[in-house]
């Protein structure tokens, strides 16, 4: 895996991953369910112990208003943290549980997501 080499006080700045999904249609009840649970919120809190990381919930479209049934929101405490997911046995024993739910028909997308502070544009012209 090829290294990411950014200044440290990049590498120390929070960062929010963000997953979109769909989920099956005729479970979707149950996965809340899930997710509400003591069992969900567990498997949850074990991710968020062993990564440093901060769920911050996941969030449905309302009326319609979006493309996925649902995304999660991870503030991850700098962007090292994502390589640990791989690894992570809370986070593969999670993914097993709602996977059963997940529509895998269909592509999930990611964001990460920075600071405006931490953002180098270019490109951009000088405004007088």
């Amino acid at each position: 895996m090829a290294k990411i080499n950014l200044p440290p006080e990049v590498m120390s700045t929070p960062v929010f991953y963000v997953v979109d999904y769909y989920l099956k249609y005729d479970r979707t009840g149950e996965f809340i369910a899930l997710v509400k649970s003591d069992k969900g919120r567990r498997l949850i809190q074990d991710v968020e112990k062993e990564m440093g990381a901060k769920f911050r919930g996941t969030y449905f479209p309302v009326m319609g208003f979006g493309e996925y049934t649902a995304e999660d929101w991870w503030e991850l405490p700098d962007f090292g943290t994502l390589g640990k997911f791989r690894d992570s046995q809370a986070w593969n024993k999670a993914l097993q549980e709602f996977n059963q739910f997940y529509d895998n028909a269909h592509p999930f997308k990611a964001r990460l997501l920075g600071s405006i502070s931490d953002v180098k544009a270019t490109g951009l012209r000088e405004t007088k």
